[in-house]
């Protein structure tokens, strides 16, 4: 018998000599012990926690199974249930959940090297300048109806946080940037009136999916926020005019640098685009 046995007969071992063994915390088997889920065979006089060598194998069960994520809860209904059906019922569960936190990962990842290459990109490009560009792929995004560019109105709107929060939590989003779309009509009419705000996704399904078509596109890089987008709209279409190319689509914001990395929410890195035809451009 091990050293402060008592009244016990047998091979036995203290607490802190069966946590060495186990390679774990004394207060993880205090803990064990206390919801019923590896309580000691035997408790001395003294206080003292006292286990049979059989148990190194019951920690083992449990060292396996916390492996594989199960809840404490329900490797404790496994202890106290084992069987081969039970066994088969608990590793099943397990195995969708695994893979589902799979899913999520690679969603988070894919979010994390997107927002980096979005970062790499900006570095890249010319301040201020209007450019043409052609792209070659349709860009989705994942949109909230947002009709009102202050803040405090947008962000009184239940609906609206939903959606962010659908889109956040969901890891729906590609990017963490945040996207704006400026409805063809209200680019005509002068007024840049914002209608939906968003984020870049990969899916194409959902009753919330707004497509940024492929096609031509007059755009600008440029540090602005808030109520200045609308001057940099503005820029953007009377160049248009000046320059014999039609608005033939919609106009959109993209933040290229926002909240993660910049405080200042009147000067994030933005990239405005509007679509257009291109005509009889002036040299």
């Amino acid at each position: 018998m091990r050293e402060g046995g008592g009244n016990i007969s047998g091979q036995y071992f203290k607490m802190g000599e069966f946590a060495k063994i186990c390679g774990v915390k004394k207060a993880t088997l205090v803990h064990y012990a206390k919801i019923g889920l590896l309580p000691p065979c035997h408790i001395g006089e003294n206080g003292y926690f006292y286990y049979q060598p059989g148990q190194i194998y019951d920690f083992e069960v449990i060292s396996l199974l916390r492996a594989m994520s199960v809840p404490l809860e329900k490797i404790k209904y496994y202890m106290e249930n084992a069987g081969i059906s039970e066994c088969r019922e608990i590793l099943r569960s397990q195995l969708n959940e695994l893979k589902a936190q799979q899913q999520y990962l690679a969603q988070v990842e894919k979010t994390v090297e997107r927002t980096l290459a979005d970062i790499e990109e900006a570095k890249k490009l010319t301040i201020g300048k209007i450019e043409e560009i052609t792209t070659e792929e349709d860009v989705y995004y994942s949109v909230y109806r947002m009709p009102y560019r202050t803040e405090q109105a947008a962000y009184d709107l239940k609906e609206t946080r939903s959606l962010i929060r659908h889109c956040k939590e969901g890891f729906i989003n590609s990017s963490i940037n945040v996207s704006e779309v400026v409805l063809k009509e209200n680019v005509l009419n002068g007024s840049f009136a914002k209608t939906y705000g968003g984020f870049r996704t990969d899916t194409k399904e959902g009753g919330n999916i707004f497509v940024r078509p492929a096609g031509t596109y007059l755009t600008m890089a440029c540090y602005a926020g808030g109520d200045r987008i609308p001057d940099v709209y503005r820029q953007i279409k009377n160049y248009a005019d000046a320059n014999g190319y039609e608005v033939c689509g919609h106009a959109y914001e993209e933040d290229l640098l926002s909240h993660i990395v910049e405080r200042d929410r009147d000067n994030y890195l933005v990239r405005c685009f509007i679509q257009v035809k291109a005509g009889n451009q002036r040299k």
